[in-house]
């Protein structure tokens, strides 16, 4: 399947005032790994430091654990830049651009500057004039943004629907061309975990020796997990923005730093849109906070059961047990606009009484003047929003004149079954010969795609149904919803993934590390890699007996170089779990492998990494090494991963080569009771 990606312009439209090139920006503040690519260059090689210049064209990138405070010269705007992001600064006509290739960055522009100012992302669009708010942009998902201060006016360019973002709101816009606003709270604007200190009333962030000198630690509690959706049917339906919610308590006599609130689907998310990370600052001791994570449906979703699992990690290790919240989609009805009845009136009317002219024959005739009324009803299921209605005179005879060219009639919602009538007038000369009166009604609504042309059929010599004969009711419409489908419709089941059975194991001392990426950012997709995983986990779960709190559960984006390294390192998530000689480990990863060419070593390809560059990737002699040094009890390894530069497709993922053997070998990690 071709997937065809779709770019939409996001534009902040600021007051700025233009200034010379070598003295465009500088990097206020950065901390981790930030780089900076020169305009005309191929590469990020210049490392971002405080008081680094930043010309016309140059492109800065963040990774996992950099952040980066650009400042613009004359007007002291800034840009929080997060982690895991890339952008570049342009300008092109006295317009200053920002494009945000992906990430996630605040936005601080100085009120009363002169000038403009715009941002661009692969899916949205922002007008704003001196005001502060977030742009989360993903290529997958479109764009979130969050209000701080001020208003900015935001445009989707798919289907050119536009809204307002105030304070206290957040618009989302989809590559599907939906744009939507729901309120927020506080808690849910984003932030940069570890984003330095700014000379400025930001107040300072903490420090893990400020973290030490707590007498006690937190202890944080996940409560009240539930999803809010606007229908209230307990399922999130298509085309519908909800949010998962729950309470997140620290009973602890110590607060809680840095938290971070990980989202991984149990099943498929294909169409569903959802941020899989959320960070929280700060939660103080005996306080709570209330979470909202926003999720929504696009028009493709299908009606079946989700399971995601939710993960609280808090920075100095005082994580929550991971939960599981269980809902279902349902797939999207729509409405089907049609115009089945039309009526006439040829009638004389009174001199300011009506705008008809004629002989009362119920016939159109030239030289007469004739008001139609046209019934616009919804036959389908679902109820059609905001409709609006435009007569259009389909020729340039001039003969035959509709006046009000251009007129929009705001018809409203027109639920399922129901009607709305659009009442209008045209007239003909003498001279008009033609039977066919060539006038038709545009019909249009919300979503932008239920909207519809439809020929009213009138024609000149032939009775019109006339409007006092006329009587239409609420049609009726036979239910056509979709009942559930079973994930099996889907997925078509192996024997394995079935019937997984339960066991009363107590495995309290197994640690198991799962991933699965099957969509990768610079590769083909590796089939069913993300639906091995969570059998796996399943396997893990109910067959093992491996608690929730033990086991670590990553699959496609989701499973980043940076994850990697943070499971597979000195002070990592298993070093940190495992009792010496006690701790059995399970390893599962299905997805690419990759040789490097001149070493004819393999690595692990995480879902961030061009395979191109294999060695960028998690050399698998570096995991076992790092295994073998573990003193666990035993140490397991499953990996379904191909180290040829081949695809499970037959694709090639490394441009200009022939299939390779590697060979993937480490003596040492078999001969220390370990399992391959």
């Amino acid at each position: 399947m071709f997937k065809v990606v779709r770019f939409i312009i996001v534009m902040m439209i600021i007051n700025f005032s233009g200034f010379a090139q070598d003295d465009f920006a500088s990097v206020l503040n950065s901390s981790g790994s930030v780089f900076v690519k020169p305009n005309n260059t191929t590469d990020f090689n210049i490392n971002a430091e405080n008081g680094t210049r930043l010309h016309v064209g140059d492109a800065i990138m963040t990774t996992d654990d950099g952040f980066v405070v650009v400042e613009f010269t004359k007007d002291k705007s800034l840009l929080n830049i997060c982690m895991n992001s890339e952008i570049s600064i342009q300008e092109e006509k006295n317009i200053k651009k920002v494009k945000i290739i992906e990430g996630k960055l605040l936005a601080n522009v100085t009120p009363g500057i002169k000038g403009s100012f715009r941002i661009e992302t692969p899916t949205s669009v922002a007008f704003i004039k001196g005001t502060k708010f977030w742009t989360i942009s993903s290529k997958h998902y479109g764009d979130r943004f969050y209000g701080v201060e001020g208003k900015v006016g935001i445009m989707n360019l798919i289907t050119g629907l536009e809204t307002t973002l105030n304070a206290g709101q957040m618009a989302i816009s989809t590559p599907q061309g939906q744009l939507s606003i729901m309120p927020i709270d506080e808690s849910d604007i984003p932030h940069c975990p570890g984003e330095p200190s700014l000379p400025s009333s930001t107040p300072e962030s903490y420090t893990e020796k400020d973290h030490l000198k707590q007498s006690f630690p937190p202890d944080l509690i996940l409560e009240n997990l539930k999803l809010i959706e606007p229908s209230y049917n307990r399922a999130l339906d298509g085309l519908e923005e909800g949010k998962i919610q729950f309470d997140l308590i620290n009973n602890g006599r110590g607060n809680a730093y840095d938290i971070e609130v990980k989202i991984t689907p149990l099943s498929q998310s294909k169409h569903l849109s959802f941020p899989g990370t959320t960070e929280i600052d700060e939660i103080s001791k005996k306080d709570r906070k209330t979470i909202n994570i926003p999720i929504s449906a696009d028009i493709d979703i299908e009606s079946m059961p989700r399971q995601f699992r939710i993960e609280i990690n808090e920075g100095f290790g005082f994580d929550t047990d991971p939960a599981i919240i269980s809902f279902e989609t349902q797939a999207f009805i729509p409405p089907d606009l049609q115009i089945k009845q039309v009526a006439i009136d040829d009638n004389e009317d009174a001199e300011g009484q009506g705008f008809s002219y004629g002989n009362g024959n119920s016939i159109i005739e030239s030289g007469e003047s004739i008001e139609v009324t046209a019934y616009v009803q919804n036959f389908g299921d679902g109820d059609a929003e905001n409709v609006k209605a435009e007569v259009v005179l389909k020729t340039d005879d001039p003969n035959i004149t509709y006046v009000d060219a251009g007129k929009v009639f705001n018809l409203g919602d027109i639920k399922s079954g129901d009607f709305q009538k659009v009442d209008f007038y045209f007239y003909t000369s003498r001279r008009y010969d033609e039977e066919n009166i060539p006038i038709s009604i545009k019909l249009t609504e919300v979503k932008g795609k239920f909207g519809k042309t439809i020929d009213l059929g009138l024609k000149s010599g032939k009775r019109t149904q006339n409007v006092l004969e006329t009587q239409i009711a609420r049609a009726q419409v036979q239910s056509k919803k979709t009942q559930m489908r079973q994930i099996e419709g889907t997925i078509k089941l192996s024997d394995v993934d079935k019937d997984i059975p339960k066991t009363n194991m107590d495995s309290n001392n197994i640690l198991a590390v799962i991933i699965g990426i099957e969509e990768y950012k610079y590769a083909p997709s590796v089939d069913f890699a993300s639906n091995d995983a969570r059998t796996f986990y399943q396997y893990a779960k109910d067959v093992f007996g491996i608690p929730e709190r033990n086991i670590y559960y990553r699959i496609n984006d989701g499973a980043t170089a940076g994850e990697f390294n943070k499971i597979f390192s000195e002070n990592g998530w298993i070093d940190r779990r495992l009792k010496k000689l006690e701790t059995d480990v399970i390893i599962y990863y299905s997805g690419h492998g990759a040789p490097d060419t001149q070493s004819k070593k393999g690595y692990l390809i995480p879902s961030d990494i061009d395979p191109n560059y294999a060695t960028t990737g998690f050399s698998i002699d570096d995991m076992y090494l790092f295994l073998s040094k573990l003193q666990a009890k035993s140490v397991t390894l499953f990996l379904d991963a191909c180290f040829s530069g081949e695809s499970r497709s037959q694709e090639m993922l490394i441009a200009g080569i022939r299939p390779i053997s590697v060979k993937i070998k480490n003596d040492g990690f078999v001969k220390s009771h370990k399992s391959l």
